[in-house]
């Protein structure tokens, strides 16, 4: 049932190369339908580059895209652009690019020099292997560590001026609840706080994540900057944060500086042009969000407002409709999670 044996059905796949190492399966499909530019514009009418697929540890294909970077026209319509239009010829940090999109993203807005950190070697020796002549993590321009992202970060003494966290997950839904215990450690509170000690001054942090229904990954992504920028030592962490989404993606970025006019004026120039949808800026009026993506009500721009405030987290918490109140002892969490027929009343609001 993974996504790999689903991947090899797809008529004409072929698999082009595959190894172990000591954590993990890598294995490169070619002609499997691999079709991935996460949150690409609609307004982007030309076909998509050639991808091979790349899968570790059977999971859904990541893409390894086969094009050069100065021919790669769909960079300038995936929601990242605005970073590398707002920081050009800029020092670019990514964190765990999987087949090295987020690179080549990097290298097509124009970044003077770049840093791709993975942990995991075997992927950087199947890209070579498999698509040598698309080999972004051994362009001269970039310089490819081997480490975890966190180490690295709190280790280096090298400041970037845009951190770039690309989207490589695969989309999850949770309507059934499947992933909501699941843990990302290059989003935690710890470590955007460890990404805001690493910019240079006027640095930005971007990321993307999918969009669900109810909202999740995206309000967890907005408390956990919001509780970062706090412990970073800012009163009003809203100042320093944009939000704008597509029709499955929301992107953020995070400015610790605050963000200038001109900068605003770009973003919103960007937006228009690519129909992205506001979510939320510090000088937002409620009229601009929820104009090309449209939704009934604006619920993400509502959520936001509430978020980014120093004190929002327990307020919207206690107003969410999908929230758990918990147990009100002393016993982990857990402990009532395989006690649930003892202990109903801590599961009531789960559905």
């Amino acid at each position: 049932y993974k996504g790999l044996s689903h991947a090899k059905r797809y008529p004409g796949s072929e698999v082009l190369f595959g190894k172990w190492n000591a954590i993990s399966r890598i294995d490169i499909l070619k002609g499997a339908g691999t079709r991935q530019l996460p949150g690409l514009s609609y307004e982007f009418s030309q076909p998509p580059p050639m991808q091979y697929g790349i899968s570790v540890d059977a999971e859904a294909l990541q893409p390894i895209t086969l094009v050069e970077a100065d021919n790669f026209s769909a960079s300038q319509f995936m929601p990242e652009y605005i970073a590398f239009l707002l920081r050009p010829q800029s020092e670019v940090l990514v964190l765990e690019p999987a087949g090295g999109l987020g690179v080549l993203q990097a290298l097509a807005g124009s970044a003077d020099q770049l840093t791709a950190v993975i942990d995991n070697p075997l992927i950087v020796e199947t890209v070579t292997k498999s698509a040598p002549e698309f080999d972004i993590y051994h362009n001269p321009n970039v310089d490819t560590v081997f480490d975890s992202p966190r180490v690295f970060v709190r280790n280096t003494p090298i400041n970037f001026d845009i951190i770039f966290i690309p989207l490589t997950d695969n989309y999850k839904p949770i309507t059934s609840g499947a992933y909501s215990l699941s843990e990302t450690y290059n989003l935690t509170v710890e470590a955007f706080h460890d990404y805001l000690n690493r910019l240079s001054p006027g640095g930005l942090i971007v990321v993307t994540r999918w969009l669900q229904t109810p909202p999740s990954e995206s309000l967890k992504l907005i408390a956990t900057i919001n509780q970062a920028l706090q412990n970073y030592g800012l009163s009003n962490p809203g100042e320093a944060v944009i939000a704008f989404r597509g029709i499955q993606s929301i992107t953020l970025l995070v400015n610790p500086g605050g963000w200038q006019e001109a900068d605003l004026n770009l973003l919103r120039e960007f937006l228009v042009s690519r129909k992205f949808d506001l979510v939320w800026a510090p000088d937002m009026e409620r009229g601009e969000a929820n104009q090309f993506n449209k939704l009934p009500e604006p619920v993400y721009n509502e959520y936001f407002s509430l978020l980014v405030k120093p004190d929002g987290l327990a307020g919207f918490i206690s107003a969410y409709p999908y929230a758990v109140d918990p147990p009100t002892d002393n016993r982990p969490f857990f402990y009532h999670f395989f006690t649930w027929k003892q202990t109903p009343e801590v599961f009531a609001s789960i559905g």
